[in-house]
C-alpha cells in the first residue's frame, strides 16, 4: 500500500517536471524567434573602447611564484 502511494507520487512528480521542462524549452524557443524582431526598438549599445589601466595598478608589485609557494607550504604545515 505504501509502495503504491510512493510510486504514484513519483510518477506525478516526474510528470510535473517533464511538463515544466517541455514548456520551458518551448517558451525559450519562442522567445528566440520573437526577441530579435524587437531588436530595432532597443538595440545593443556599441562596446566601449578599452581604456588604459590606472597608474596604481601598473605600479603594484606582482606576486612571485616564491611567495605563493611559501603561502602554500605554510598552509600545508598548519593543516597537518
Amino acid at each position: 500500500m505504501i509502495l503504491t502511494h510512493g510510486l504514484v507520487l513519483m510518477v506525478i512528480g516526474m510528470t510535473f517536471v517533464l511538463v515544466f521542462l517541455y514548456l520551458l524549452v518551448l517558451i525559450m524557443n519562442l522567445l528566440a524567434v520573437v526577441v530579435p524582431r524587437f531588436n530595432q526598438i532597443l538595440p545593443d549599445l556599441a562596446p566601449k573602447a578599452v581604456t588604459a589601466a590606472p597608474a596604481a595598478a601598473k605600479t603594484a608589485p606582482a606576486r612571485s611564484d616564491a611567495v605563493i609557494a611559501i603561502a602554500i607550504a605554510a598552509a600545508a604545515i598548519r593543516q597537518s
